[in-house]
């Protein structure tokens, strides 16, 4: 693992930054983007299932 990490030009360094975000500003913004949709995802997928569960009445 350390040696592909240095090979991607990634260093284990010790300053609390987690290594899934060390590779720049491209990285930071599909983590995000990632999670925004993940979450975003699970919101609407609860949200339908609730309308699922409590159908309208019919007169």
């Amino acid at each position: 693992l350390k040696k592909n990490l240095l090979r991607l030009g990634i260093k284990e360094e010790d300053d609390e930054i987690p290594l899934y975000l060390k590779g720049g500003i491209a990285d930071v913004l599909l983590y995000r983007a990632t999670m925004v949709l993940t979450i975003g995802g699970t919101a609407y997928a609860m949200y339908q299932l609730a309308v699922a569960a409590f159908p309208k009445k019919q007169e």
